[in-house]
């Protein structure tokens, strides 16, 4: 089933994309990780925290490659059974753009880093294209991410009994949109963490809202009960 819109992360503009300078390395890019060759002559290069991509130029005479796109990953407390990574930036340079580097670098990370890759907590419009892109991605599968705090949700013994209530009801709801548990997040065992299909999860989002909205009127000073995220998982 095709995907024709995902309804999730906040949107940012970032700018460091637009202000990209040349970056000149060796030839010789031990510290960069292991080399994989890609097509046209590229190489890529892929470690626990890093995945870029270079075109080998020639420099005053000398080889050197031209880093043209690179993927920053941060750590995950999703409970998945390899330890997942999170994007945390994603740029490629002006030139080599519309080309389809930056699908490459979410198939070397999922491939080569982590099988889980989460999204980060806020998107560039690029981004959100290319999170649906990956959605519609027959090596890809992309799930909804939906995290509760367990103590706002279930242990409600100091809350109003209209909260109570009215958080009763959309976890009724909740949980008619079809939702797997997934465990309990790695750093925080008060974090419950589902996955809910994509079709599903602007509705999920719609649920986080109340819930906030239940919180900023009740509770001013707790975090939301309730946030959405997503998840990309390889299927090779």
């Amino acid at each position: 089933m095709k995907v024709d819109e995902i309804y999730t992360i906040p949107s940012y503009d970032y700018q460091g994309e637009n202000n990209w300078g040349d970056v000149l390395l060796p030839v010789d890019l031990k510290s960069m990780g292991k080399p994989i060759p890609l097509p046209d002559g590229l190489e890529a290069r892929v470690r626990s925290d890093y995945v870029s991509i270079y075109k080998p130029i020639k420099e005053d005479g000398e080889d050197v490659f031209l880093r043209i796109a690179g993927m920053e990953l941060l750590g995950s407390d999703l409970p998945t059974p390899k330890p997942a990574r999170q994007v945390d930036t994603l740029s490629v340079h002006p030139k080599y753009r519309k080309k389809g580097l930056a699908r490459i670098l979410y198939h070397l990370a999922l491939r080569y880093v982590s099988p889980y890759l989460e999204a980060g907590y806020q998107q560039t419009p690029g981004g959100k294209k290319m999170w649906l892109a990956l959605a519609n991605d027959p090596q890809v599968q992309v799930q909804g991410l939906v995290e509760f705090l367990e103590q706002e949700v279930i242990d409600q013994k100091y809350q109003a009994d209209w909260a109570k209530k009215a958080k009763a009801e959309l976890l009724k709801k909740f949980m008619a949109l079809g939702p797997e548990y997934m465990g309990k997040s790695r750093d925080s065992k008060n974090k419950l963490i589902f996955l809910v299909p994509i079709v599903n999860l602007g509705r999920a989002l719609a649920l986080a809202q109340e819930f906030s909205d239940i919180q900023l009127y009740h509770e001013v000073h707790r975090p939301p009960a309730l946030t959405t995220g997503l998840l990309a998982t390889w299927r090779g």
